[in-house]
Parts: structure tokens; sequence; C-alpha cells
């Protein structure tokens, strides 16, 4: 689960996200009030140059059309040459006809032409055909040439071969003459509300990247602007998508905007940004900025109170509840809390006093449970001592021998329980206890006690041998129980006419479970041995909840094995 930390932290930020978004389109929207003058004149540069150029197109294609018919192979093509120029009011590098093989036809003498370009117009039909205009950059100069088929003069107008061109007739200017003026007047003052002051323009080529539409003017591109993915975009575009403008954008200083000129011809129009728009730009990011630090201090200030007002009091609380749970002492200040901890404070602070004097009146009481259960086991063991003694005494004073062994016996399962009461008392645990050092002296108190019976006999020897396990007193008497019949039948009935023999008593644990094998190497199971006390054994055998099986054969002696003796938990310690 989330600490309370992450969970502040994730509700302040959820808080200050709606703030931050609409301080940002508030900036944004103030960035793009300097930016939008700039932007609008520049695209309406570029619908201007689009016009432009159809409108020079179609009017130069006219007067080509007309000399064209005129035919354009006479002797009297020159004087045709200067009326083109004169109707069109251009300054054309080239005008004249070109047959199919690339081959001049004519060409007339240009006044105040725009240089000679005769090489650019041979190869660029050679290469290309006849398309009804096109734009060539030939040495970083781009050309724009306009063409129109050209017909053979001796053909009728029903013989096929008028309505087949003979090649074209091709007129050819510089492309600046088209589209400068257009940008001169953003130099002066016919459209001074555009803001367009050093505006640029560059044709776009796939292969040969930008040319500038003036070479002599000294445009610079900036560096990496043709890497932009909107000036590559331009080369994949078709149909639509050349009729319509792109958006404008800004970058390395400029406002950029890309277009198709005829449907054609791609450009990059660019303006170097106003100190104006600088400065907008400047501060669309320093209010960013600013944003930012406010909400970043917003966002700090919120974490420090929240640090102060809320997680250290629970860290208090929580290191206040931990030192309870050592020390059974809840103490915790409560100087600079909110009104609701220390409320909560106080509160939790009775209910930790009220379960402390409850813990310890519980702690009374079972201590003086405890002391009345081990002074109920002492007086049951001296209770028990005393009906031994008396047994014991009565035993003195019967002079039948049978008699007196049933005496002594009882006397023996007395000071059985009497032994166990007493472990139970030193242990001080009423629900297990270690029996291992019991059953060692429960069988040797046993043996001990039936050899000094046996007067001139040999000594019956004990062989104890018992991994440390543990039982519930309601286990451990019936156990104590069986275990003296038992072994009191061996050292009485087993070796009979004063034999040596040996009493055994083996525990095994296996797991959860124990395994008690109790018998001797005498002369096996007799009459006298198999009445009454196999009786109580089998009884106790069923109380103890174990799975009993006897081996016995004369002169191997008698063992009995109790199985599933279920284990206790060890005893908690006792202060």
């Amino acid at each position: 689960m989330a600490s309370v930390n992450a969970r502040l932290s994730v509700i302040v930020i959820g808080s200050l996200a709606p703030v931050s978004v609409l301080g940002s389109i508030l900036i944004w929207n103030s960035y793009q009030q300097w930016t939008r003058p700039s932007e609008v004149g520049l695209q309406d540069l570029v619908r201007r140059m689009k016009f432009r150029l159809n409108h020079d197109v179609d009017r130069i294609g006219s007067v080509l059309e007309t000399t064209a018919v005129l035919d354009p192979y006479s002797e009297l093509f020159a004087r045709d040459v200067m009326l083109v120029q004169n109707l069109s009011g251009s300054r054309f590098c080239f005008i004249g006809s070109v047959k199919p093989s690339g081959e001049i036809g004519r060409s007339g003498e240009l006044t105040s032409s725009g240089g000679n370009c005769e090489h650019v117009v041979v190869s660029h039909v050679q290469r290309t055909g006849n398309p009804p205009f096109s734009v060539v950059t030939d040495r970083g100069v781009p050309y724009l040439l306009i063409m129109v088929g050209a017909f053979s003069p001796s053909a009728t107008y029903s013989d096929s071969s008028r309505e087949v061109p003979q090649g074209q007739v091709v007129a050819a200017m510089p492309l600046e003459q088209s589209i400068l003026p257009l940008i001169s007047d953003t130099h002066g003052s016919v459209h001074p509300e555009e803001g367009l002051e050093g505006s640029q323009v560059w044709l776009l080529n796939k292969d040969a990247g930008a040319v500038a539409i003036c070479p002599e003017c000294g445009w610079t591109l900036p560096p990496d602007i043709l890497s932009d993915s909107r000036v590559k975009a331009v080369f994949s575009a078709s149909g639509d998508q050349r009729r319509t403008l792109a958006d404008a954008w800004v970058s390395k200083g400029y406002l950029w905007q890309t277009a198709y000129l005829g449907g054609a011809v791609p450009v990059l129009a660019g303006k170097p940004l106003s100190p104006a728009e600088r400065s907008a730009g400047s501060l669309f990011v320093v209010w960013l900025a600013v944003l930012a630090g406010m909400l970043t201090a917003a966002l700090i200030g919120v974490a420090i109170g929240a640090r102060e007002l809320v997680l250290r009091p629970v860290q208090k609380l929580k290191a206040a509840a931990v030192s309870w749970e050592k020390t059974g002492q809840f103490q915790v200040s409560r100087r600079g809390m909110p009104l609701e901890f220390r409320q909560f404070v106080w509160a939790f602070h009775l209910v930790t006093a009220r379960l402390s004097r409850r813990e310890t009146e519980l702690e009374l009481s079972l201590e003086g449970q405890r002391e009345l259960l081990k002074e109920a086991h002492h007086r049951v063991k001296n209770n028990l001592q005393i009906i031994a003694s008396l047994l014991n005494l009565q035993a003195s004073r019967i002079a039948d021998r049978e008699a007196k062994a049933q005496v002594l016996r009882a006397r023996e399962r007395v000071r059985s329980l009497g032994t166990l009461h007493r472990y139970l008392y030193d242990s001080g645990d009423t629900k297990s206890f270690h029996v291992r050092p019991f059953l060692r002296e429960l069988s040797a108190q046993i043996v001990l006690s039936g050899s000094s019976a046996r007067e001139g006999a040999a000594e019956v020897r004990l062989h104890f041998d018992a991994d440390d396990i543990t039982l519930t007193p309601d286990q451990a008497v019936p156990l104590t129980l069986l275990l003296t019949e038992i072994m009191t039948n061996a050292v009485q009935y087993a070796f009979p006419d004063g034999r040596q023999g040996k009493v055994s008593l083996l525990v095994r644990k296996e797991g959860n479970m124990a395994t008690v094998r109790a018998g001797d190497n005498g002369i096996g199971m007799t009459k006298e041995s198999s009445g009454l006390g196999l009786r109580l054994i089998n009884g106790f055998s069923r109380q103890l909840g174990a799975r009993m099986s006897v081996k016995s054969r004369p002169d191997e002696g008698t063992w009995f094995t109790f199985r599933g003796i279920v284990l206790a938990d060890p005893p908690e310690p006792f202060s």
C-alpha cells in the first residue's frame, strides 16, 4: 500500500495540474498575439507569390502561343522576339524555337536581357519534353522556363502535321524577376503593416537542397533547417496537400512557411523574428519558467506543510506506538501538532492507559492463578506423600505376604503421582512440561523401591534412554500410572528366584508424535503379571490416546510399546 507521503504527493500534483495547464494556455495565447501578425503576413506573401507566378506563366504563355502561330522558324522571328519582350514586360535571358533534336531553331536578339541561358534551355528541353512551365536551377541561379508547341508553317489546317508540334517556343528568365518584386515591397512602404522586413524565399530541391531565389541578395539559410521534419514533408506532399498552406513555425530565430508555387515548385519562405517577437519568445520562456517556479514553490510549500502538519505527527504517533508495544508506555509530545492530532493523541493516551491498567490487572490475576495452581500441586503432593506414608505404615503391619504386596503396589502408584505433582509444581506451567527428567527420576524410583523389597536377590539394573519431549498434565498422569504398573510388575515378577536382570525405558520423538517402549529381559509374562495390572495398563493407554502392543517370550522378557502419543507445545518461560 502507498505511504501517506506518496498519497499526499499525488493529491497535490493532481490539484496543481489544472492550474498548470490553464496558465500554460494563457501564456501561449499571449505569445501567439505577438507572432500572429507576422504569420498572417508571411502566409499572405506566399499566396501573392503563387498568384504572381501563375499570372506570369499565363501572360507569357499567351504571347508565346501567338508567336508560335506566326512561324517561329522564319527569318522575321527576331522581330517577333522583340514583340514578345515588349508585350510581356519581362527581361528574358532566352526566347527562341527549339527543335525536337534539341537544336536551336531561331532565337532573337534580346535587349536588356537577363543574361544568356541558352544552354539551360537546350538541356532542359531534351530532358523533360514539353511541360507548360518549369523552374530550373543552374549554377545556383533558378530560371523560369515557359514553353508552347511550335508548328510547321507549311502545313495546312487540314493536314495532320498541323496538329503535331514541330518543336517548342521557349522563353526563359531568372525566377527572381517574378518573385523578387513582391519581396522588395516588404522592404519599402507598400505593406508596412505586415512586418515582413528581411523576408527570404528559397527554392527547395530534394537533391540539391535549397537555392535562394535571389542569388545576389546574400541570403543565408540557418543551419539544420533543411533537416526539420516540416521541410522534409514538402517533398512527400501531393494533390490537395500542395494546394493548401502548412502551418508556420518558429525555428532558429526565423518564422518559416513552406508552400508549392504553381502546384509544382516547392519553396521555403522565411522571415527573421523582430526584436518585439524575440522578446515575446523570451517572455514566453520567462513566463513558463515563472509559472513552473511558482508551481514548484507551491508544491514544495505544500509538501513542507504536509510534512510538518501531517507526516511528522503521524511519524511521532508511529514511534510512540512502537515504544508502547515494547515498553507499555505511550509518550508523545503534542507541541506543534494540529488540533485534530492533539485530540487524537489525548484519546489514544487514555486508551493506552486503560489498556495498561487492564494488562497489569490481568498479569496480577494470572500470577495469582499461577500461585494458586502451584499451591494446589504442592498440597496434592504433600497429601499424596502422607497417603504413601500411611500405606507404607499399613503394609509394615500386614502379615499376609500377598496382601502386603498389593498395599505396597498401591503405595508405589501414590508415590509416582506425588513425584509427578512435584514436577508440575516446579515447572509452573499449566499447559505442558518437559517429561524427560521426570521419567528418569520416576523409573529410578520404581526400580530402587522394587529392588529393596527383593531381600538377598541379585541387582535389577535400569536402562534409560529418552528424547526430550513435552506433554500436557492430562497426558502425564496416565503415562505415569502405566509406566508404574509395567516397571513394578517387571521388578516383582520378571526375575524370580533372585535372578539378575534389566528393566528398560525408551522414549523416541518422531515429528509431533512420540513412541514409548518399556520392558525387561526376564522370564516373560506370567499369570501374576497379566491380571489387574494389565487391565490398568490397557485403560491408561486408551486414556493417553496411544496404540499399545505387547511382545512377550519366555526367557526373552516382555516389552510394551505405545505409539502415536501426540506431543504438546513447549512450555512458555515462567518468570
